[in-house]
């Protein structure tokens, strides 16, 4: 018998996330040394993370997916980070705006 936690939680789990973040394990890990392990090689370890991810999504597909029929996926942060980047300047662009009408209404009267 599989004891797999695919086999066990499959049928409730829609979503498999094999990295959370990976950018921050390579980046932050192997890239500028913020993270443990601190050893400069960000492309390995980047790689390392895609053939691992691969090989998880393809050992999905060929046992469990005509059973359960979930995604596999990267949990990328950087869309989220991008969604922030993006709501701030539309807040400094509505702001920038509001200061050019209050100049020209200040200018006419």
């Amino acid at each position: 018998m599989e004891t797999s936690v695919v086999s066990m939680f499959g049928d409730r789990v829609k979503t498999w996330n094999t990295f959370s973040s990976p950018w921050v394990v390579s980046h932050g890990g192997y890239g500028t040394d913020e993270h443990p392990p601190g050893i400069k090689d960000s492309d390995q370890a980047t790689h390392n993370m895609l053939k691992s991810h691969a090989e998880a999504w393809h050992v999905y597909n060929d046992k469990h997916r005509k059973r359960q029929d979930a995604k596999v996926a990267l949990y990328v942060v950087f869309a989220l980070m991008l969604a922030h980047v993006v709501a701030a300047i539309l807040v400094a662009y509505r702001l920038l705006k509001t200061q050019k009408k209050l100049k020209s209404m200040t200018a006419t009267s």
